[in-house]
């Protein structure tokens, strides 16, 4: 488990936001926040469970798995990059196929199926020799009557 605080640390470690040296600024942490939440949102509009608790501030635990913390991390620092970049490419060939090939391994663990519910036929099978002689039906009516 990993807090917000971490998460959004790292992935503007990756775009060069944040050192040691010269750390994010508050304001940083709490905007890089904001695109988090909005790239797990929509991970779950598109069926992307991943069971991550809702993320109240950026303090709290995430409950992400960790076979997706570096998935989050390196798609959430693509996410950032457009603000930091100053007209500069900051993502690397790396971090960009990193990114991707994350998101479809947690795609591909994590997407929810929907099964549809089958719904039953109108008619019944009559069975053998029950057409009951009429133009050689040989399905009987959802309310029809059974003779026994």
């Amino acid at each position: 488990m990993s807090t917000g605080t971490y998460i959004c640390q790292r992935a503007l470690q990756r775009i060069g936001a944040h050192s040691v040296v010269q750390p994010a600024t508050p304001n940083t942490i709490d905007d890089a926040f904001e695109v988090l939440q909005g790239m797990i949102q929509e991970w779950g509009d598109q069926g992307i469970d991943l069971g991550i608790v809702p993320i109240v501030s950026v303090g709290n635990d995430i409950s992400e798995p960790i076979s997706a913390r570096n998935p989050i991390i390196n798609n959430l620092a693509i996410l950032l990059a457009p603000d930091f970049d100053n007209g500069k490419n900051i993502v690397s060939p790396a971090l960009l196929s990193a990114a991707r090939s994350g998101y479809n391994r947690v795609k591909d663990l994590y997407q929810t199926i929907t099964v549809q519910q089958k719904c039953p036929s109108s008619t019944l099978p009559a069975g053998a020799g029950n057409s009951q002689g009429i133009n050689n039906r040989v399905f009987f009516g959802q309310d029809a009557e059974l003779d026994g």
